[in-house]
């Protein structure tokens, strides 16, 4: 409950920052907080964009800052996977935390 926000607003929150300061459209694809899993998706990465073609997802930036608003809000280790990215030739940037 930082900034008296619940954990959906929290995410919320760090998704619109997150654009505002140039990290690409990011939304909440899923958010189960009993599974304590969190799926996110950008369109428009700048990292994707300025690393290019690659076999592995680039946006290690927005894997750390996701996760580790998952980890505070589920209270607990998580992992965060880049299950698709732009670099890959994907349409989009996929990131699941769990």
């Amino acid at each position: 409950d930082a900034f008296g926000l619940n954990a959906r607003e929290s995410v919320e929150f760090m998704a619109r920052m997150g654009a505002e300061i140039g990290w690409g459209k990011i939304e909440i694809a899923r958010l189960d907080l009993a599974r304590r899993e969190l799926e996110i998706t950008v369109v428009s990465s700048p990292f994707a964009i300025a690393h290019g073609e690659s076999k592995h997802g680039v946006c290690h930036l927005l894997r750390g800052v996701f996760a580790g608003l998952a980890s505070g809000i589920f209270e607990c280790e998580v992992e965060a996977r880049e299950v698709e990215c732009v670099a890959m030739g994907d349409a989009l940037c996929r990131i699941v935390i769990a």
